[in-house]
Formats: C-alpha cells, sequence, structure tokens
C-alpha cells in the first residue's frame, strides 16, 4: 500500500499530486506564438525568384520572393519584407481634375443644359478626354520620375 493511500488520499487526489510534482520538476516552457499566414499566388517565374500576388489590408499586391520559398499560404513577416513589384500608384502626386477645368471643357463642347449633355455625349466625352488627358500626361511624367519597373 503506498503512502498516499495510507493517508487515505483518493485515487483522483494521488494522480493530481503526481501531475503537479511533474509539471514543478519540467521547466516551463513559452507559449508557441500564431504565425499569421497570407494566400498567395504565383503570378511568374524569374529566374531564382518568383513574383506573387496576395492582399494585404484589403489591397491586392504583388511581391517578389525567393523560388525557393514558395508556398500557397506564407508567414505574413515574410510577405511584409518582400520585394515590392509594383508602382506606388496612390504615393504619385498627380493633381485631380477641378470642377472649372470640366466646365470649361463642356462649355467649349457645345454642353451646357441637361438636355446637351443627355443628347451630346460625343461631345461629353470629347469633353472628358481633353480633361483627363493632362492627367494622363502629369501621371506618365510622374510614373517616369519614380523608376523602378
Amino acid at each position: 500500500m503506498s503512502d498516499d493511500a495510507a493517508k487515505g488520499k483518493t485515487l483522483v487526489e494521488v494522480f493530481a499530486a503526481e501531475a503537479k510534482k511533474e509539471a514543478e520538476a519540467e521547466p516551463e516552457q513559452e507559449p508557441r506564438r500564431q504565425v499569421q499566414t497570407v494566400a498567395v499566388k504565383l503570378v511568374e517565374q524569374r529566374g531564382k525568384s518568383v513574383v506573387v500576388q496576395y492582399v494585404r489590408l484589403g489591397k491586392t499586391v504583388r511581391a517578389m520572393i525567393p523560388a525557393d520559398i514558395l508556398a500557397d499560404r506564407m508567414p505574413k513577416d515574410v510577405m511584409d519584407a518582400a520585394v515590392p513589384m509594383s508602382v506606388p500608384w496612390a504615393e504619385l502626386v498627380v493633381p485631380s481634375v477641378t470642377g472649372e477645368q470640366l466646365e470649361t471643357a463642356l462649355r467649349n463642347h457645345g454642353v451646357w443644359t441637361k438636355t446637351d449633355y443627355r443628347t451630346k455625349q460625343r461631345e461629353v466625352m470629347s469633353a472628358i478626354q481633353i480633361v483627363v488627358s493632362d492627367v494622363l500626361t502629369q501621371l506618365r511624367e510622374a510614373m517616369e520620375a519614380y523608376g523602378g519597373e
């Protein structure tokens, strides 16, 4: 008969005491950190690297990573450190179209009223094209100044 049984302890108490002793004898392990992953899609192979596409903060982005680590799901911290593979369009300084520019273009094309707008679609499109062409030129210049690929 064991000493614990002789002292009137139940089997549950004996097992609980033994489990406690084992837990105290083992060094505490740090809790494992949950690795966050993101789904990636292969876009293109470039030698020993690949271009992948994934969603970061609700936006679709592309980045380059080493081909030998590619998986369907990649650790978020790896993707945060990956080489971006796109022009940062939102960061390029491109002036917007003002209401005055649009008004001038529409009037120069004979669009003065709601009826004109509804019936002169060709003129409306032509006016908008003129206004937007300035923005496209400035966007192209900003993109070229950015460099990169």
